[in-house]
């Protein structure tokens, strides 16, 4: 007991204070877990780490488990007690990591007695317990645990002080006589209430440091003054002490609140007002009151507990007093939404008690009864895992696995499926660092997994869909590893789930199919027959077109799969019927397409107008690839019958540019995804899907319901590419019928034939003669007409049609060129905004393929009025400038020097684009108020000024770039530094392009631009975006080696830095190989007037180089190239030892005409002085050694070259 004299020293705060880890405790201390939750995850560590000795409380394992599952350093020593409630699986958990466990059957003992009986048994010299989940939960227990503490301190270890914690609050038994309170409220973690309460008997308490003291005050249980709750003074600091006397020997019960990260508590004050301040946010009717509560919002982001207030409002249903329940929703609703935003941009320096406070919260958000607040509160948790990381909050996923699975038989139906939303979300953007190997931890996806297999069997068939979806998350491209490892398991249960009746679990399992088939194939392939059945029987419930839908995906992955494409071939009668009936427009969009009306003079609304990116034509080639690239159609048909393309959006996921009213007919649906998996089979099966198809054709190509006429059109269409074979002899008569239909009465029908037919346009525009009179005119003619249908729609799919129609027709097209822009300038005459970028499409595609064909007087004075009053019409900012100047930058080729009485105006307002594009980049960068402008501008800018000054004859192209103003090549430079890569792309194809045609306006800015040149040439940039660098390097490569062509000499001060830069993208393994050619190109050229500096080096990079220009075919540049290579030859002709026969090789498969044709510039003569001189150094043997080529070869070189 303490004296007068020696008063017993009270340090509330010491286990509560950050203990360094690694260490075995604290000596004497121990620590006893009792079976209450453990909120306080962090306040829990500084416990365990200040105690030499833990133990678990029998039920207490439970709640240490589901905390600290994932974590292996925080282990009890002890678990013991009559073990009544211990979990199985607990138990077993704890015994594998070694963990004792010891049965006392005593029931005449409490768990809590048992526990410091064994404590004081393991640890005599024990001094303080402490002990955790005390005084919460039912009042009956919570009295019971005091009157044992109260029993253990005075009789049986009275010389042991026991630490009672809770998340808020620490409690200790005082001793009579005087009690010394250490108090540093500065620290953050003793808060000012205090509270005094007797244990049996009378009191008389004084106290010294309090806002009100007390002096000589009686207090009792049952009497008038039985509890007291004081405030320490505001005066008193860490240097201070609270003292409490009791003149009568009865303890007292202290307790004192405490700040661990559970114990922030919101003021009704500050919640009102942020809670009217939210709401008025989104006030859209006052607008004054919803500009000061944004003001007054962006003021609160100050405060270091706005992310705990709006936590608070979002997970408390009742309204503060002055808000009904309707504005407090709308008010919870922001409060989710600003925290989301809070938490994605600052969660990493939040405050940890604040991060607890906001973790430990925002999970009640899930139980909530309004479904829009338990998304809300998912989507914080999720962007929690996302920023903190998986492991930076370690018990959400059990907790939330406990509350889908209802463990403690409390959770609700909207707690179920709260939690459940919020874990699919978890895995939707956390795949990856699931599916991690974290050390000492393995994968979480590997105790994840199970628990949604389990989740399948769930009573409730929404909680089975959902673990199915969230399944589905790691079945996706790249599936995870662990579902991977655990694949069989995982596809027996699907199998089970396909007796299911409930529509959503049929539409997971569905989709699950369609994943394996793109992901893992040959897992179904055994199973195949059932699963064709199983995906025909939901297709054809086609009364639930998402279910129909979700089936329909697996026959078009399927279809695309090799694995499983060739063992559908027996189901082909079952599967393509089901496919074609599906096809047909369901009737809720019959009676919408029903009442579309002519609306061409109707203008477009801004919403109608999806946006605009620019696609570069600038990347630039010295060394063409043998073959011709296929080109790409995909992009055409999503208006006008189906598409494949892929949203790259997760499931779940809204596209922020999506609206409310967006065109059905752009969705993904039924009707294309059947019509794109008839295509593949098509496309492989060929004849046995046409007859298949042929019976469905015959009978709906002319039924008297236009839907069935529709569908049959769309279904010729897909089939037409993969059957043209077998298909072909009915063409005769398909087409005029297709023709026809371009008059239906029904716009749809005008829409859908305009995309056949482009399908069978390559067929024929190919025809000769009579033929192409039958069948070709009249498709093109009825394609043009159909571009001035007064439908929009139709208008649209006309255009795209028909710029198919040019693609598949190239040349063929020259002689109806004027029929054509005549249609065309028309188009530009009546055309609202949207269509009016496909009708640029239209115009360069015809420019790209008819050349200076285009260049015809007459062509131009029709073609160019219209271009020009579109050019003035359109403004500097809008995103049509991106199409309109890609247009004129093909048309500007075509026409060649005819260009000229144009240019100027094109050239100035290019200049005047790039100029205040990369002003106002500048601005962004340096003052944070300004937004990055769309580089779009500059990339089409630049394009176009590259195909102006290849089309113009130089003095017109040398006096344009002299003029301009600014100076061309000053914004030339700022671009090709430009953090963009497509606009550094377009920048050096423009470097290129005035090497080429301009070059004495170059020369003088070359010091400047050779070094940007020079940092570009850098592989280590490519590491972010490779695909777009690389076109950016090759680009730079392929500039460099024009400059090096005309500067000859004069790239002297250059060359030791560019030889080890082109040296190491030519060798570099991981590129695309045409990177290595133009690096090799641009190396040989650099030899035309560097020969001298290179030669030294030659036995290093000879080798390489020849092999990278064998893959290159024969043009001017690879003449070039040579030409540099053999004067570098000429200079040190004995680093050739190891590679001479692979450069004869090389000269002798060049074509003869070429090397005449080039005269001087060519490398004809370099040549001849190579073979001239090893046959000097050789001698005699020189013909023997020629010997060792290929007879084709020697002969080749000999009938090519004079020696």
């Amino acid at each position: 007991m303490a004296t007068e004299s020696t008063p017993v020293q009270l340090h509330p705060v010491k286990y509560l204070q950050a203990k360094a880890e690694g260490n075995n405790g604290d000596s004497g201390v121990a620590l006893i877990i009792l079976n209450s939750p453990i909120p306080d995850h962090e306040g829990f560590r500084q416990l365990y780490r200040h105690a030499s000795f833990r133990l678990c409380a029998d039920g207490g394992a439970n709640r240490l488990y589901d905390a600290f599952r994932t974590e292996s350093d925080v282990l009890p020593d002890l678990i013991h007690g009559d073990l009544d409630s211990l979990d199985d699986t607990v138990r077993q958990a704890y015994e594998k990591l070694g963990v004792q466990v010891s049965e006392d059957p005593d029931q005449y003992s409490t768990d809590f007695g048992k526990a410091i009986k064994t404590v004081i048994g393991h640890l005599p010299e024990a001094s303080d317990i402490l002990i955790h989940g005390s005084l919460g939960g039912r009042v009956d227990q919570g009295i019971g645990l005091l009157h044992e503490l109260y029993r253990e301190q005075k009789f049986r270890h009275p010389k042991v002080r026991f630490w009672l914690f809770t998340e808020a609050s620490v409690s200790i038994l005082l001793q009579p006589g005087r009690n010394l309170l250490h108090t540093p409220l500065g620290i953050g973690v003793i808060k000012r209430n205090i509270g005094i309460l007797p244990l049996y008997g009378p009191a008389n308490i004084s106290t010294q440091g309090l806002e009100w003291d007390v002096d000589s005050w009686p207090t009792e249980m049952g009497g008038q003054r039985v509890y007291i709750l004081l405030r320490i003074s505001y005066r008193i600091d860490a240097a201070y002490l609270v003292v409490f006397q009791s003149s009568i020997s009865t303890n007292l019960l202290l307790r004192t609140d405490v700040y661990p990260d559970m114990a922030w508590q919101p003021q009704p004050g500050p919640v009102a007002q942020l809670a009217q301040c939210l709401k008025d946010s989104l006030s859209g009717h006052d607008v004054a009151a919803q500009k000061n509560a944004e003001q007054m919002l962006r003021q609160a982001k100050a405060s270091p507990d706005i992310n705990n207030y709006l936590a608070y409002i979002c997970v408390t249903p009742s309204p503060p007093e002055g808000l009904d329940i309707t504005s407090y929703h709308a008010a919870r609703s922001a409060a989710a939404i600003m925290l989301k935003n809070n938490v994605k941009s600052n969660y990493k320096s939040l405050p940890d008690e604040s991060k607890s406070y906001i973790r430990s919260t925002i999970v009640s958000g899930l139980r909530d009864a309004n479904t829009q607040i338990r998304n809300f509160a998912g989507n914080v948790i999720t962007e929690i895992v996302r920023q903190g990381g998986i492991l930076g909050w370690p018990q959400v996923l059990p907790d939330l696995l406990s509350m889908v699975a209802n463990e403690d038989g409390q959770a609700s139906n909207e707690a179920q499926d709260g939690a459940m939303g919020a874990l699919f979300k978890i895995c939707e953007d956390n795949r990856r660092a699931l599916d991690a190997d974290y050390p000492n931890q393995g994968r979480p996806l590997v105790y994840l997994l199970p628990k949604f297999v389990e989740l399948t069997n769930s009573p409730s068939a929404k909680i089975r869909s959902r673990a199915l979806s969230a399944i589905n998350v790691f079945l996706t491209e790249p599936i995870a590893l662990t579902a991977k490892e655990n694949i069989q398991s995982l596809l027996l249960q699907i199998v089970r789930l396909t007796s299911d009746e409930n529509d959503d679990v049929r539409r997971f399992v569905c989709r699950t199919f369609a994943l394996l088939a793109d992901g893992m194939p040959a897992v179904l392939a055994p199973h195949l027959e059932g699963i064709v059945d199983y995906t025909l029987a939901q297709q054809k419930d086609v009364q639930n077109e998402e279910l129909a839908l979700d089936a329909a995906e697996f026959f078009f992955e399927a279809s695309s799969t090799p694995v499983l494409r060739d063992n559908l071939q027996p189901s082909l009668s079952k599967i393509v019927p089901v496919l074609l009936d599906c096809m047909v427009y369901s009737e809720d969009d019959q009676l919408r397409l029903e009442g579309d009306d002519d609306d061409a003079d109707v203008e477009d609304e801004a919403k109608d107008i999806k946006p605009q990116f620019a696609t570069s034509k600038t990347s630039r080639s010295a060394a063409p690839s043998d073959g011709n690239a296929q080109q790409n159609d995909e992009s055409k048909t999503s208006a006008n019958g189906y598409a494949y393309e892929d949203d790259d959006l997760s499931e779940g996921e809204i596209d922020e540019d999506d609206d409310l009213d967006i065109d059905p007919e752009d969705e993904w649906n039924l009707r294309k995804c059947s019509a794109a998996s008839v295509d593949s089979l098509a496309s492989h099966f060929g004849g046995m899907v046409f007859e298949v198809t042929l019976p469905w054709l015959m009978e709906n190509l002319q039924h008297k319901d236009w839907p069935n006429r529709e569908a049959a059109v769309l279904a010729l269409g897909a089939i037409g590419p993969g059957c043209m074979n077998e298909i072909e002899p009915h063409l005769p008569k398909l087409i005029p019928y297709l023709i026809s239909l371009l008059s239906d009465q029904q716009p749809v029908v005008r829409q859908i034939t305009c995309w056949a037919l482009s399908r069978y346009a390559g067929w024929a525009s190919h025809l000769e003669g009579s033929s192409r009179q039958e069948f070709f005119e009249p498709m093109m003619d009825g394609i043009l007409q159909r571009m001035l249908d007064g439908n929009k729609k139709v208008q649209e799919s006309a255009a795209s049609a028909f710029a198919t129609l040019e693609e598949a027709a190239n040349k063929e097209l020259v002689p109806y060129a004027k029929i054509i822009i005549q249609q065309f300038v028309r188009c530009f005459g009546r055309y609202k905004d949207k269509n009016m970028y496909i009708l640029y499409d239209c115009v360069q595609t015809l420019a790209e393929h008819s050349g200076p064909e285009l260049a015809k007087p007459e062509l131009v004075d029709l073609l160019m009025p219209a271009l020009i009053a579109r050019w003035e019409k359109v403004q500097d900012e809008s995103r049509e400038m991106f199409p309109l100047l890609e247009c004129l930058a093909f048309v500007a080729t075509a026409l060649g020097t005819h260009f000229t009485p144009f240019a100027k105006p094109f050239w100035e307002r290019c200049i005047r684009i790039i100029h205040q594009n990369l002003e106002e980049g500048a601005n962004a960068n340096n003052l944070g108020s300004y937004d990055q402008p769309e580089k779009d501008f500059l990339v089409t800018s630049l394009d176009l000024l590259s195909s102006i000054i290849q089309a113009l004859e130089e003095p017109y192209s040398t006096e344009l770039a002299a003029t301009a103003q600014p100076n061309m090549f000053e914004l030339l430079a700022y671009s090709m530094k430009d953090s963009n890569n497509d606009v550094r792309q377009s920048a050096y194809a423009l470097l290129g392009d005035c090497a080429i045609y301009i070059f004495p306006q170059l020369q003088q800015y070359l010091p400047t631009l050779m070094e940007i040149l020079l940092h570009q040439l850098d592989l280590s940039q490519a590491a972010e975006d490779p695909e777009t660098a690389f076109r950016v390097i090759n680009n730079a490569c392929w500039s460099c080696g024009e400059i090096a062509m005309r500067q000859e000499e004069g790239m002297t001060p250059y060359v030791d830095r560019l030889l080890p830069k082109l040296a190491f993208i030519m060798l570099a393994p991981n590129v695309p190989e045409s990177l290595n050619e133009n690096a090799a190109i641009a190396l040989g050229r650099l030899g035309i007037g560097c020969h001298q500096q290179l030669a030294p080096h030659l036995s290093q990079f000879a080798s390489p180089f020849l092999q990278a220009m064998q893959k290159v075919g024969w043009t001017d540049e690879k003449g070039h190239a040579y030409k540099g290579f053999a004067h570098i030859v000429l200079d040190n002709p004995q680093a050739m030892e190891q590679c001479l026969l692979d450069l004869f090789g090389e000269m002798a498969s060049a074509p003869g005409l070429m090397l005449t044709g080039m005269q001087a510039d060519g490398p004809l003569q370099s040549f001849e002085k190579v073979l001239a001189q090893y046959k000097t150094m050789i001698g005699a043997g020189f013909d023997d050694y020629l010997h060792n080529l290929p007879p084709p070869q020697e002969q080749a070189l000999r009938q090519l070259y004079a020696f």
